[in-house]
């Protein structure tokens, strides 16, 4: 059992409690309710090169992080940042049309403005791939590294403020799983915790 998955079960056991979870991370209130905890199983998690990246840019739609911890002897990370929030029925239109944008080559939304323009131009440079579909076009699926990263911008990973700016929280992974457990499906085997 990795230090991280530790970390999570502590986390929980101490009464946090889990708002989701994916891939490589489980997300945590904290005592702030204007701060979340976010706790990934992995170093090599794209999610904080992504964070490493954006930290020195300013632009409304990056995540504002208040403080990092990275162990890499043990592997896994945790950041506290701004508590976000899930899209709102009036958003999922304007989101389609920046999904269409950025992962399909569609035209630019008219109503993008030049700091929108800005965050979703630095994520399409940070990913190597725009999607899945574009690495199995060009053939390339078994050369290209596992550390190479495309652009992953479902629904969940595009989330909002209070006041409805549109947040990029986690848009980048790995086109290719690392071999280590889901966070999610471990939470549900090793602490029966569910998310609908």
């Amino acid at each position: 059992m990795s230090a991280a998955y530790s970390v999570i079960r502590n986390a929980h056991k101490s009464g946090l409690k889990i708002l989701g979870a994916g891939c490589y991370s489980a997300v945590f209130e904290s005592k702030d309710p204007n701060t979340v905890i976010k706790i990934g199983a992995d170093i090599f998690d794209p999610y904080l090169y992504y964070i490493r990246e954006i930290k020195s840019k300013a632009n409304k739609h990056f995540p504002n992080v208040k403080k990092l911890f990275v162990d890499n002897e043990s592997g896994y990370y945790i950041v506290y940042l701004e508590r976000l929030f899930d899209m709102t029925t009036n958003h999922v239109s304007k989101y389609q049309d920046i999904y269409d944008w950025a992962v399909k080559y569609s035209p630019k939304p008219t109503w993008v403005d030049e700091t929108l323009n800005s965050a979703v131009s630095t994520i399409i440079d940070l990913a190597d791939y725009r999607s899945y579909e574009e690495i199995v076009h060009d053939k390339v699926w078994s050369s290209v590294s596992y550390d190479a990263c495309r652009l992953d911008l479902h629904e969940s990973n595009v989330m909002c403020r209070a006041d409805g700016t549109f947040v990029f929280a986690d848009p980048l992974c790995n086109y290719k799983m690392y071999d280590i457990p889901e966070v999610e499906e471990w939470l549900y085997h090793e602490l029966g915790v569910t998310f609908n």
